[in-house]
């Protein structure tokens, strides 16, 4: 099973402006690109979405670019996917109210364990948050001898 890039995209550039900016400063869209390694263009759909579901904020002029528009701690991945309009796992959601191609078909019952499982996923990415990516990357990096990164306005 594959996530979408427009998640994980999303998700790792929503934590580079969260680890790196603290609400300090608007980081622009090729700063992301630049250090993630993702398409500008890309990055500016993906951006446009997450302005307009209340995720970031932009700030227009030579400094500009975007925030968080509420704390990491307030911003879960789940938010996150339901702002982008994408279904996880939509395909995992054959069974229960599909009709069996033949009577020795187990779509049904494979088609609630499915269920189940879409269900579980969606629990627990609306459990987590961007503060917890977060402080996963910090520690991480502490514990290569790295210090968390700060950049200069």
């Amino acid at each position: 099973m594959l996530l979408s890039t427009k998640i994980t995209y999303s998700v790792r550039s929503l934590a580079y402006i969260a680890n790196y900016t603290s609400g300090q400063r608007p980081i622009p869209l090729s700063e992301i690109a630049e250090v993630e390694g993702i398409s500008l263009h890309y990055l500016e759909q993906l951006f446009n979405k997450l302005r307009r579901g209340g995720i970031v904020a932009s700030v227009r002029g030579p400094k500009g670019g975007f925030l968080l528009a509420r704390p990491a701690t307030e911003i879960s991945i789940d938010d996150i996917i339901n702002v982008l309009g994408i279904e996880v796992f939509s395909n995992l959601a054959e069974g229960e109210e599909t009709e069996a191609p033949s009577d020795r078909s187990c779509i049904r019952g494979t088609g609630r364990m499915w269920h189940e499982f879409r269900d579980y996923i969606r629990d627990y990415l609306g459990s987590r948050t961007l503060q917890e990516i977060i402080d996963d990357c910090r520690q991480k990096a502490g514990d290569s001898g790295l210090a968390s990164e700060t950049h200069a306005a």
